[in-house]
Order: structure tokens, then C-alpha cells, then sequence
């Protein structure tokens, strides 16, 4: 039972991530456009299947919670642990409280009179605050007072901006694909672009991250940091932050190595093993990224002194 708790969560983590994500970040990108703009490449199915596949796996982690706490996923067995649950348990209001906010979410894409920046801000204020309700059923949601306020405040940090890098890693892929099989003359000069005026979001993105981790980390270990190397958790979290020192390695190579190689080599025609390497490296922390989502949804269901 413990597998599924964790594969619902680790794609709760990734869905949510890219409902606020994607949207954030081609915000982002359109900065100083105003007005309506070409949204062709728009792909409602995915859309559509993204809210409809973080709905179905977001009921399906609260039917196994409830599950958990009486040894079987029998509906006979769940069903009247449902409703109490969901009005007395803060994952439950959590639940309610993002089912709501994917409804919006899909229904800002499809309201067609909107212009496409203001449908853009409200997927993204829609989809972070979905985002942020992952919180409210981790270890943040424990403690009470100043450290509860402080605690949830770091884990929605965190939250969002892992988030902004997933979305932006997935256009970034997507571009180096299509830059790779030459699916249009401007695939690689876009790539490019994509990637120069993410460079600063990103330094932020790290930015953020470190700190709110700092803060989670002082606030789950407090006064006994020999506990990273002596429970499961701290191994746990050590492997977490090796994962996050490689992807910030290969980020740094992208942004300081790669992408001035990259310019060169399309002024000079010969950006081919260029655009190859690039995207394998851009694969990889990817892959990455979702191996530390695997992990801290492994977390969440850990106590930190074990």
C-alpha cells in the first residue's frame, strides 16, 4: 500500500507542478506583449488530460490514505471513512479546496474571450495555488504557531518554484527535440532564446529553493543534524540533495558552456552535435528532477526521527 501512496504522490507532485509551471513560465516568456497573441500552439488534449490526470490520481492518494488507516482499500471499507475525513482533516480540506482550483484551471483555458496573457495569469494563479495545497498534507502542516505559518510559507516556496524549473525544463526539451529533427528552420534559434531568457529565472528559481530548503531542513531536524546520517529520512534527504547538486551542475553547464557554444555554432552552421548534446543534457536533469519528486514524495510519508 505504501508503493501506490507513493506513486499517487510522486504524480500529484508532477502534474501540479506543470499545471502552474507551464503557464508560469510562457508568462515569462511573453514578457512586453500585450494584447491577444498567437496561441496555435496550444494543445488543449494535453491540457484537458493533464487537470483530468491530477484530479483521478489526487482522489485516488486520498482513497489510499484512507485506506492506510484501516489496513484495506475495500470500498465497503473506505467509503464511510470518506466524508468524515474530508470535512475533519486538513489533507481532506486540502482535497475539496484543489478540486475546485483544477475546475478553474481548465475552465480559464477554454474561455475563449479572455486575451491569451489574461488566460495565461489565471492558469498560473489557479494552478500555483493547487500547487501550494500539497502543503497542507506534508510535515509543514504539523506544527503549530509561528513555525506551522513559517513551515507551510517554506514548503509552498519550494513548492513553486520546483514547479516554474519543471515547466520550463519540459518547454526546453520539447525545443531541443524539434531543434534535433530540424521540424522547422526556427527550432534552433528558438531554443536558443528560450534558454537565454530562462538563465535569470533560473537563478532565482535556485535561489528560492535553497532557502526554503534551508528553512524546511532547520525546521524538521531542529537541534539534531546527526540525524541526517543515522534514520531513513536523513539518507533519504542526502540522496535528494546529491540529485539537486547534479541538476544544478548541469544547469550551470548549459548556461555558462553549452548555450555560448550553441550561438557560435549556429552563426557558424554547425550546431548539429551541438543541439544533440545539449538535448541529452537537458534529458537528464529532467530526469533528475523527477527522481527528486520521487524521493520527496517518499518523504512525505516518512517521519523525520525514523
Amino acid at each position: 500500500m505504501d508503493g501506490w501512496a507513493a506513486a499517487s504522490r510522486w504524480l500529484q507532485y508532477l502534474g501540479l507542478m506543470l499545471m502552474f509551471g507551464l503557464p508560469a513560465f510562457e508568462l515569462w516568456m511573453r514578457r512586453g506583449i500585450s494584447g491577444r497573441v498567437d496561441d496555435r500552439g496550444r494543445r488543449p488534449g494535453f491540457e484537458v488530460a493533464l487537470g483530468a490526470g491530477v484530479l483521478f490520481f489526487s482522489l485516488a492518494g486520498f482513497w489510499i490514505m484512507a485506506g492506510a488507516m484501516i489496513g484495506q482499500l475495500a470500498p465497503s471499507a473506505v467509503s464511510p471513512l470518506l466524508v468524515p475525513l474530508l470535512r475533519q482533516t486538513a489533507a481532506g480540506h486540502a482535497l475539496l479546496l484543489r478540486m475546485v482550483l483544477l475546475l478553474a484551471w481548465l475552465a480559464a483555458g477554454w474561455w475563449r474571450g479572455w486575451p491569451d496573457s489574461i488566460r495565461l495569469a489565471a492558469r498560473t494563479v489557479f494552478g500555483g495555488a493547487a500547487l501550494i495545497t500539497q502543503a497542507w498534507a506534508g510535515h509543514g502542516a504539523m506544527d503549530d504557531g509561528w513555525r506551522g505559518v513559517l513551515h507551510l510559507g517554506a514548503d509552498s516556496l519550494h513548492l513553486l518554484a520546483a514547479g516554474l524549473w519543471m515547466g520550463a525544463l519540459l518547454v526546453l526539451c520539447l525545443q531541443a527535440r524539434g531543434a534535433v529533427l530540424a521540424l522547422s528552420d526556427e527550432a534552433a534559434p528558438a531554443l536558443l532564446q528560450t534558454a537565454t531568457a530562462f538563465a535569470p529565472l533560473g537563478s532565482g528559481i535556485v535561489l528560492l529553493l535553497c532557502v526554503s530548503g534551508l528553512i524546511n531542513g532547520g525546521l524538521m531536524l531542529g537541534s539534531h543534524p546527526a540525524s541526517l546520517w543515522q534514520t531513513r529520512y536523513g539518507e533519504l534527504l542526502l540522496l535528494k540533495l546529491g540529485l539537486f547538486a547534479l541538476m544544478l551542475m548541469l544547469a550551470a553547464s548549459h548556461r555558462f558552456r553549452q548555450l555560448p557554444r550553441l550561438r557560435i555554432g549556429l552563426a557558424t552552421a554547425q550546431a548539429a552535435p551541438l543541439l544533440r548534446r545539449l538535448q541529452a543534457s537537458l534529458a537528464a536533469e529532467t530526469l533528475l528532477g523527477l527522481a527528486i519528486l520521487a524521493l520527496v514524495a517518499w518523504l512525505g510519508m516518512l517521519d523525520p526521527g525514523t
